[in-house]
């Protein structure tokens, strides 16, 4: 995941890449070390198959020896997602949200997917995108806790992060925020 170490690198040391010293790469990759676990089967060496249940597996196993605290699934679609032939993708996906849930309620963990739009759905214009145009499923917006959307716009540099759903108030509230890369620094700013 050279992508994310960059990012985290990025957070970690408050400039950009064209900026880091070794000592501060160093520093950086210990705490990234440290404070995050990544998940990832090498093709080249283990035949498993990525499914939800081997994800929430390694999960558990983080959470025991890692302290893990917060799972990210990005993305979805990338995990194999074999179901039984009496089984519709809508009955799968409910299925899937109600043990991820399980297993971020038994073990105190907060657990984000991401999930792409569907054809139709990134056919339209972003700010418009509703959590039901989320691939797989209209249960992605009817059975989850929270629902954000989020729209880049490369023409002005804009990223904006859309609440479309919070199921407790105290969690958010609806709306709309912006942030812009600043490519200068590669950090982002709001």
């Amino acid at each position: 995941m050279p992508f994310v170490r960059d990012i985290l690198r990025t957070h970690q040391i408050g400039t950009g890449r064209r900026n880091w010293t070794l000592p501060q790469r160093r520093d950086a990759d210990a705490w990234i070390n440290e404070k995050f676990v990544f998940f990832h089967i090498d093709p080249r060496t283990d035949e498993s198959e990525q499914t939800v249940e081997w994800l929430i597996e390694k999960a558990e196993e983080a959470v025991i020896r890692h302290g893990l605290k917060a799972l990210v699934i990005d993305p979805w679609n990338e995990f194999e997602h074999a179901r039984p032939h009496n089984e519709t993708e809508t009955q799968y996906v409910a299925r899937m949200i109600k043990r991820l849930k399980r297993f971020a309620q038994t073990f105190d963990v907060l657990v984000i997917v991401v999930i792409h739009p569907t054809k139709n759905g990134g056919s339209k214009d972003a700010a418009d995108i509703s959590l039901y145009d989320a691939d797989g499923s209209a249960h992605w917006a009817n059975k989850s806790d929270i629902g954000i959307a989020i729209e880049r716009d490369d023409e002005s540099g804009l990223t904006r992060v859309h609440g479309r759903k919070f199921r407790f108030s105290d969690l958010g509230q609806r709306g709309t925020t912006e942030f812009v890369f600043d490519t200068d620094a590669e950090v982002i700013a709001q």
